[in-house]
């Protein structure tokens, strides 16, 4: 299994990653929001870094164009010896609220034509492509990239998952329960049938690690609710683990609220579901039942002290599961 870590935005990420890197986690990924913007970030990680592989994403084709995007990361992998894996998605109401789309257009056919538009700028020919979202015309690349550039295709529902086990060089899967993995592989291989595609399965998930197993329980607490329980995309999971209505109209109206506020609504059940989190061993089997479930990479987005989570995961969780 590869291991990676979620950088946090701000003005330690360079030396995040170097850590990271130090540590021997396998990729840092950058995330798509903004707080920053992902590939002006992505190439100042690049400079300072030598052999981490760096994540983009999940970046979406509904706040950039699949051309611009394919030109980033193409610019990107040049800059950093063939290191970037591009992770393209339908994103979310934390990247595309704010900049007023509250409706996706055709989220699976956005993501299909994405994904094609950038793998055919890839190659380094001049290309047209109609496709009913997205066109290109006469476009290319101004040089080709000499290194191999993986996409991933992040999916949460169930026909995301088939589109990114049919097209995906791999699948990025967001904050998955144990409960719902095994559920989420068999859309991810009925996609992949459909191509005679192997992609390879990617998890991101809340990461709480600390000695102290209910002290990195309600660390994590602020942190789903904000993140998990407002998208909507996450609905029917919600129901399928049977997570209650009334915990979670709780959640959402403590939203309104501050992180505390937060935390008191949500319940250790949603931890238990959303996170990876408690004592060093708790998280080393947690890992190793998503491992068992068929995941092959799974990237940890840490609460807290990033540098605290990296010693305790590195000292203490990794030789257990590696």
């Amino acid at each position: 299994m590869k291991f990676s870590i979620d950088l946090p935005i701000g003005e330690n990420i360079i030396e995040c990653a170097k850590t990271a890197e130090r540590s021997n986690f396998s990729h840092a990924w950058i995330g798509d929001s903004l707080d920053g913007d992902l590939f002006v970030t992505a190439a100042c990680v690049a400079r300072e870094t030598t052999t981490i592989k760096l994540g983009l994403g999940n970046t979406n084709p509904y706040s950039r164009h699949p051309a611009i995007i394919a030109l980033a990361a193409a610019t990107l992998s040049e800059i950093s010896n063939g290191r970037i894996v591009l992770a393209l998605g339908a994103g979310g109401p934390r990247q595309l609220t704010p900049i007023g789309i509250e409706t996706w257009d055709r989220p699976l056919l956005a993501v299909r034509e994405a994904v094609a538009i950038v793998r055919l700028l890839l190659t380094g020919e001049e290309s047209d492509y109609a496709g009913k979202i997205f066109r290109l015309r006469n476009a290319r690349l101004p040089f080709r990239i000499s290194h191999k550039l993986p996409i991933y295709v992040s999916a949460i529902g169930p026909r995301m998952l088939e589109l990114a086990g049919e097209v995906g060089d791999g699948v990025f899967i967001a904050g998955p329960p144990l409960k719902h993995i095994r559920n989420a592989l068999d859309r991810v291989r009925e996609g992949a049938k459909k191509s005679g595609n192997s992609p390879l399965v990617g998890i991101q998930v809340v990461y709480s690690p600390h000695i102290d197993g209910e002290h990195a329980k309600a660390a994590a607490k602020p942190v789903v609710g904000r993140m998990i329980i407002p998208d909507r995309r996450f609905r029917s999971i919600l129901k399928e683990i049977g997570i209650s209505d009334a915990d979670l109209s709780n959640v959402r109206a403590s939203l309104q609220g501050g992180m505390k506020v937060v935390a008191n609504a949500v319940t250790r059940e949603m931890v238990e579901a959303f996170a990876i989190a408690g004592t060093p061993d708790s998280c080393a089997n947690q890992i190793k039942e998503y491992a068992a479930a068929g995941v092959d990479h799974i990237s940890l987005m840490p609460v807290g002290s990033f540098e605290d989570a990296v010693a305790i995961t590195k000292e203490h969780v990794l030789p257990k599961v590696m």
